[in-house]
């Protein structure tokens, strides 16, 4: 059994939310979403909450499917509301940033200026010019974005060198040690 699909998902204040057969609606002040129902999984509304349930009981693909409904749609409610922030650091010698209208221009110690246009639904910041931060009221929206910056020079675990998320360590490896003899 589901323990996640079993938990109700609470309405936020300021949040308004409609249910319909096969799609939930939510408003709140990040903006509007929609969210498509998997057809195995019914959405109802009690109280101050919504409670994800399966239409018909069994086991397999259908319990997975609850779990993952009710994840989404709790972080569909929670980025009308709040909304999510992925935060991204440059290290290294020369690495910079600078944002140029839609797009965000990056110096990544290549030759060349790496440019990459930032997706519709994502705001852009770059702070100090050496950390990005974006946020979006799409939380997969926003972690793709991240994972297509940090893939653009992912962090090097020999000289500590690349594009990485706030507050992730990197263990830094010893290098050839030469040979004894």
């Amino acid at each position: 059994m589901s323990r996640i699909g079993k938990k109700a998902v609470g309405i936020p204040d300021g949040v308004k939310v409609s249910v319909s057969a096969n799609e939930v609606h939510a408003s709140g002040p990040k903006g509007e979403k929609n969210l498509v129902l998997h057809p195995d999984v019914e959405v109802v509304e009690e109280e101050n909450t919504l409670q994800v349930r399966l239409k018909k009981e069994g086991k397999g693909e259908n319990r997975a499917i609850w779990g993952t409904m009710r994840a989404r749609l709790a972080a569909l409610l929670e980025g009308v509301n709040t909304g999510f922030t992925r935060v991204l650091e440059l290290h290294g010698i020369g690495f910079r940033a600078a944002k140029s209208g839609e797009a965000l221009q990056m110096s990544l110690g290549f030759s060349h200026p790496v440019m990459y246009d930032i997706p519709k639904g994502v705001d852009c910041k770059v702070e100090r010019s050496t950390i990005i931060t974006l946020s979006g009221n799409d939380k997969e929206l926003v972690g793709q974005a991240a994972a297509s910056l940090k893939a653009l020079r992912p962090p090097d675990v020999y000289q500590n060198k690349g594009i990485r998320y706030q507050g992730e360590r990197l263990r830094k490896k010893a290098g050839k040690s030469g040979s004894k003899g």
